[in-house]
């Protein structure tokens, strides 16, 4: 049963907030209004009040509680307050009407029917339920005035008044508690809703502080990969640019401007080692008093003097990031703004070539990631100046190899010329080709000391005839008077054909001098095999004599071996 009960007066849950208030007012108002009928029918039947007008009315109550219940748990709670007020107000005004209108003494219930219709009703409703409250008592009071209704006098017995005035301050109790059960409620929820707001505040001043953190976190991340990006395009700048030169002196000064450039450094200086390895020579710089250490060819001695020395010893950085602090830090006069240092070593290989010096004016100007991208830079400095180096080599042993070869070329000439008389020809205009003697022109002598084409007039070109540098001879070539003179294009045409010729000379004379060996390694060998025929000294002496007699065309061989002493 208390089960039952427990069910009947349970207020149903909605997902709003508000219909679960109006709910839970209603539904205790229903309590209220549940214990006054009850009670009123308990007393009935002692007389307090009259039984015939309270049993109907609190059996209208209780109809009315039940109604309004089950419209509750239907989702109609506007309804419900509406129907409660009514009921409250329709009773009250009944009761006043049958009980002396103005001077019923049920009249202070009316601030029942307000009460419950302030707790159930909406802003509007409950001015317009105060209105027609207050419209009925003045209307009563106007009845009773002008004489037009009579209202039945009500009991004058004092326990019925006070039953009236009991059961009017309990029902206002009841509901000024559900007020205030409600007030408590709500300001409870407001607290703990305040509560949770300054969780969720500190919560999200928490994530806030962390999302500031992480955000600075990732703006510094995002300043260093771009500054590392920056540096890789200097870098691969850098690659590009010295890659393009093979002298030394202009890698070095290329990337010296390019480092300080870019990176703005108060100082970068190149050294490279000596051929003894002992000292690192300064060959390059951008800074002023840099190139006054140039001029005086500053060195530092290997793994003794500053920072530089250090780093070619160890072939590892060296960085001091606050110069005044550091030992190892050589105070150059040149440089008195220096506050931070940074040398790498400029390695390729198992060889050291030199070490790139950075200087800044600021202190703790380097940090791990400048160190790491730099070095990169540093490598492919050291490598470019491997390969001018090694460049530079490579020339000098090809220029070594022309000149020898140039010389051969000339001695062979020389002998191949020896051997022979003067040669040359001529072509008339006739298309005849004839010797001609051993005397040179003017011209022809010119451009063969000069060894470049010469325009002797307006018709004569004469041209050299060269072979690996070596003026070999001169093509003179003439035109008819009334011949336009030659052009540019006509004596680059000569300068080929003359350069061909030379060519084609030469390839000729290669393939006599091969012949004439042959010849000759030929006839040394009929000559050798002739003379070991023999195993008889004397006839291997008379058939030398006579076989290099008759192969060199002498007029007479003689051979004299020496008697034993």
């Amino acid at each position: 049963m208390f089960k039952t009960l427990r069910t009947f007066f349970t207020p149903p849950a909605y997902e709003d907030p508000e219909l679960n208030r109006q709910a839970h007012f209603i539904t205790r108002i229903l309590y209220v209004i549940f214990g006054i009928a009850g009670l009123a029918i308990l007393v009935a039947p002692f007389g307090i009040t009259r039984p015939e007008r309270v049993l109907p009315t609190a059996v209208i109550l209780l109809i009315a509680g039940v109604v309004v219940r089950q419209w509750l748990h239907r989702g109609r709670i506007h309804a419900a307050g509406r129907l409660l007020s009514a009921v409250a107000w329709v009773i009250l005004t009944f009761a006043h009407v049958h009980n002396g209108g103005i001077h019923s003494r049920s009249l202070v219930m009316y601030i029942l029917a307000v009460m419950i219709a302030s707790l159930t009703l909406r802003f509007w409703e409950r001015v317009a339920y105060i209105a027609i409250s207050t419209g009925t008592m003045g209307l009563f009071i106007w009845l009773e005035n002008t004489g037009r209704y009579a209202f039945p006098q009500g009991s004058s017995d004092p326990t019925g008044t006070v039953f009236a005035i009991a059961l009017t301050m309990i029902g206002a109790d009841a509901l000024i508690q559900i007020a205030l059960q409600d007030l408590q409620h709500t300001i409870s929820r407001l607290q703990e809703n305040e509560r949770r707001l300054t969780e969720s505040n500190q919560d999200l001043q928490a994530s806030r502080a962390l999302l500031e953190a992480r955000s600075q976190a990732l703006e510094e991340r995002t300043r260093v990969l771009q500054q590392r990006s920056r540096q890789l395009q200097i870098i691969a700048e850098l690659g590009h640019a010295v890659t393009e030169l093979n002298d030394l002196d202009a890698i070095l000064e290329r990337a010296v401007e390019l480092i300080s450039r870019r990176f703005a450094f108060y100082h970068v200086g190149i050294f490279l080692t000596d051929s003894n390895g002992e000292y690192a020579i300064l060959r390059a710089a951008n800074s002023q008093g840099g190139k006054r250490m140039l001029a005086r060819s500053h060195r530092l001695k290997i793994g003794e003097q500053g920072i530089v020395g250090y780093a070619a010893a160890r072939r590892q950085a060296r960085v001091a990031l606050d110069v005044g602090e550091d030992a190892t830090h050589f105070k150059n006069p040149d440089l008195p703004h220096t506050r931070s240092e940074m040398a790498l070593p400029l390695v390729t290989g198992k060889a050291l070539v030199g070490v790139l010096d950075i200087q800044s004016t600021q202190e703790n100007a380097f940090t791990q990631e400048d160190v790491d991208t730099l070095q990169i830079l540093a490598d492919q400095l050291a490598v470019a100046i491997r390969n001018a180096l090694l460049f530079a080599e490579n020339q000098r042993a090809l220029e070594n190899a022309q000149r020898a070869y140039a010389e051969s070329t000339r001695q062979a000439w020389a002998q191949f010329l020896h051997s022979r008389r003067q040669e040359g020809y001529l072509c008339d205009e006739l298309d005849m080709v004839s010797p001609v003697g051993e005397a040179w022109p003017p011209e022809m002598q010119t451009a063969l000391q000069a060894g470049e084409s010469i325009l002797v007039d307006a018709s004569t070109l004469a041209a050299p005839v060269q072979v690996r540098g070596q003026t070999i001879g001169v093509l003179r070539l003439r035109k008819s008077p009334d011949a336009p003179p030659w052009n540019a294009d006509e004596r680059s045409l000569v300068d080929a054909l003359a350069e061909q010729l030379g060519l084609a000379v030469d390839s000729a004379r290669l393939y006599t001098t091969t012949q004439r060996r042959a010849e000759r390694e030929r006839l040394t060998a009929e000559i050798v095999n002739r003379i070991r025929a023999s195993n008889d000294p004397h006839a291997i002496l008379q058939t030398a004599v006579q076989e290099l007699r008759q192969a060199l065309g002498a007029s007479a061989a003689q051979v004299l071996i020496q008697p034993e002493q």
